[in-house]
C-alpha cells in the first residue's frame, strides 16, 4: 500500500483535525472568558444582600443552548435580570397580593420591553403615580384577610377588623423543628405590616422581602413559647396553623376600618 492509501482522511488529514480542535477549543475558551467576565459584571451590578437574590447566567445547566440561535437565552436573561431590578427597585412591596400576581404573569410571560433606564424609570414611575390607589387596594385586602365572610373563627368578625383576629397561615404537620408560614400566605403577611406603616406614616414600601411578622415567626419552636411580638402586632402560633394575632396600635386599626369601609358595614343602631 502506498502512504496515500494508509492515511487517515476525512477531508482532512490528522494532523490538520488535531491542529482545527487546538484552535477550535482555543477560541472556546476565549469565548467562555469572556462570557464568565460579563455574567460576572451584570451580578455584581445586581448584588444587593436581598435574600432573593440569584445569579443569573446566560447559559443556565438546566436550560438547552443553541449557540447558532441565542436569542432564547437572552430573553431569559433579559426576564431575569427584570425580576432582579423589579425587587431592587422594592415595586412588589407596594402591592397587594392581586396586584403581585399580574406582576409576575407579566414578568413570566408577558412582553417585556428591553432592560433601559428609559424602561425602568417608566415601569417604576407608573406604579409611584398609582401610590394612593394602590394603598387603598391593599388596605381592602388586608380588611378582607381578617374578616372574611362566611368565617367560623368567632374571633374574626364580618363587620370590622377588632382588636384579636386569627388568619390560618403556619405550616402543619411534624416536619418543622420552627413555625413557618405557608408560601401561599408570605404575601399576605407582608402586606398586612406595609398596610400598617403606611397609616403609620413611615412609607407604604417595607425594606425587607419577608415581613417582620413572619421572621419572627420563623425564630420560634414548635416545642417551645410560640408567642412573640413586632411594632405593630402581638402574635401567638398556633399548632393547628392559626396565627392568632393582638394589634397593639388600636388608632391605626381603627384608621384601617375607616379607609376599607368597616363602618358603612355596621347596620345602623336602633334609636
Amino acid at each position: 500500500m502506498s502512504q496515500d492509501e494508509t492515511s487517515l482522511t476525512v477531508r482532512m488529514t490528522v494532523p490538520e483535525i488535531v491542529a482545527e480542535y487546538e484552535a477550535a477549543v482555543a477560541e472556546m475558551r476565549e469565548a467562555c472568558s469572556l462570557l464568565a467576565r460579563a455574567e460576572a459584571r451584570i451580578n455584581a451590578a445586581l448584588t444587593n444582600n436581598s435574600q432573593q437574590w440569584r445569579e443569573v447566567r446566560l447559559i443556565e445547566h438546566h436550560r438547552s443552548f443553541d449557540a447558532d440561535r441565542p436569542d432564547d437565552a437572552f430573553e431569559r436573561l433579559r426576564r431575569n435580570v427584570w425580576r432582579q431590578i423589579v425587587e431592587r427597585t422594592e415595586v412588589r412591596r407596594m402591592l397587594s397580593t392581586a396586584r403581585t400576581k399580574e406582576l409576575d404573569t407579566m414578568l413570566n410571560d408577558g412582553d417585556l420591553p428591553e432592560v433601559t433606564l428609559t424602561a425602568v424609570q417608566s415601569l417604576v414611575g407608573q406604579f409611584l403615580t398609582q401610590l394612593p390607589e394602590l394603598l387603598t387596594e391593599a388596605i381592602q385586602e388586608v380588611f378582607n384577610l381578617l374578616r372574611p365572610p362566611g368565617s367560623k373563627l368567632k374571633t374574626n368578625t364580618e363587620l370590622e377588623i377588632g382588636e384579636r383576629a386569627i388568619v390560618p397561615c403556619l405550616e402543619v404537620g411534624d416536619l418543622w423543628i420552627r413555625h413557618s408560614v405557608n408560601e401561599h400566605r408570605s404575601a399576605g403577611l407582608r402586606t398586612l405590616e406595609n398596610v400598617f406603616t403606611a397609616l403609620d406614616g413611615k412609607g407604604q414600601i417595607s425594606r425587607e422581602y419577608y415581613s417582620r411578622l413572619e421572621t419572627e415567626i420563623g425564630k420560634l419552636s414548635r416545642d417551645g413559647d410560640s408567642r412573640g411580638e413586632t411594632e405593630y402586632f402581638e402574635f401567638r402560633c398556633c399548632r393547628n396553623g392559626n396565627l392568632h394575632l393582638r394589634f397593639k396600635r388600636l388608632d391605626l386599626l381603627k384608621r384601617l376600618n375607616e379607609v376599607a369601609g368597616g363602618k358603612t358595614l355596621r347596620p345602623a343602631e336602633v334609636a
